[in-house]
């Protein structure tokens, strides 16, 4: 991967029921006045029956907002699902190996390659489809980073971002519940899971999801573009998604993969005591069994295929393909 290269990475989690077996004018906030809270960097994906806390540093579940489980299912259950997340990235610099993780620690900063990762406007930027009817009371919606990349509808095609009510243009809704945020690895004190130098890389991650009564309403979605911007020449880049899931009661729980599907999956020694406990509310379900989880690849990186065709950026790419996921590895 060279200076510059992109590359995108589409995945999502899902959790299901069927048990698996195998200013200055009203209308804008200055960007220079908002407040610095205690943990700029934090905040959560709440769009559907998923309750999900993350942090701009590579975890997009994080276990460090709360002091346990990041992700929990059904949303205001409490019963906890995934204990933290992250994406790997590895490549090889001049002959070494050099990865940057978001693991039980993050690796990376707030903001763009380059930019000073303590400003708040580097925070974690949330806004819902509702904020439409109101878009003048969500600072984020006013706010969006379009300049470091956060997607829009740029209604009139002029290239600013003017939004409502005053202007035409609003974050692109492509859920519900649209997240976003941008980071880097370029801080080397950071990188402390395992102690390599940067890679060199910005990373602006979308998280989506839809707020439905069937199985999308149990979906978020992750989307992560990747930018090598520190003038590396990356060679042998692999990505990988990390994940501890703690599936109600950690300790009945197994894991596995559907090699046709792309699919990782968590899935309980039978019923889990914790998501058949009094809180668990049968009514809104078809079944008081306990769910399963999965990770799924929906769009891999491009790598070359005579003969095939790949998706990426909203193109097709003939000769290339899409990878699926190529190894699937349990630790203890």
């Amino acid at each position: 991967m060279k200076n510059k290269q992109l590359y995108l990475l589409i995945f999502t989690i899902l959790i299901s029921t069927v048990f698996i077996t195998a200013q200055q004018s009203p209308c804008k906030f200055n960007k220079n006045n908002l407040s610095k809270p205690l943990v700029h960097s934090a905040n959560n994906f709440d769009g559907n029956r998923i309750d999900c806390d993350m942090e701009n540093n590579g975890m997009f579940v994080s276990h460090n907002i709360s002091g346990r489980s990041g992700l929990s299912w059904p949303k205001g259950n409490n019963t906890q699902t995934i204990f933290c997340s992250g994406v790997w990235l590895g490549g090889v610099v001049n002959g070494d190996t050099l990865v940057s993780a978001g693991e039980y620690a993050g690796e990376y900063a707030s903001g763009p390659w380059g930019a000073n990762h303590d400003d708040p406007y580097h925070k974690i930027y949330k806004v819902n489809k509702s904020d439409l009817a109101d878009p003048i009371n969500s600072q984020d919606f006013q706010n969006w980073p379009v300049e470091f990349g956060a997607p829009y509808s740029d209604k009139n095609n002029n290239g600013t971002y003017e939004p409502l009510p005053m202007g035409p243009d609003h974050p692109e809704f492509i859920g519900d519940q649209v997240v976003w945020m941008v980071m880097n690895d370029g801080v080397d004190s950071l990188h402390s899971v395992f102690h390599t130098n940067p890679l060199g890389v910005e990373v602006q991650r979308t998280i989506f999801g839809f707020d439905r009564p069937d199985a999308f309403g149990d979906m978020m979605f992750v989307k992560d573009l990747i930018i090598n911007k520190g003038g590396n020449t990356i060679e042998d880049m692999y990505f990988g998604i990390f994940s501890d899931p703690d599936l109600g009661n950690a300790a009945d729980d197994f894991i596995g993969c559907d090699t046709t599907l792309g699919l990782g999956i968590c899935y309980n020694d039978g019923n889990d005591s914790e998501f058949l406990s009094g809180s668990f509310d049968c009514m809104f379900f078809d079944d008081c069994i306990t769910p399963a989880l999965g990770y799924d690849y929906l769009q891999g990186p491009v790598v070359p295929a005579p003969g095939e065709t790949a998706n990426a950026f909203g193109e097709e790419i003939p000769n290339y393909k899409n990878l699926n996921v190529t190894s699937f590895i349990a630790y203890t």
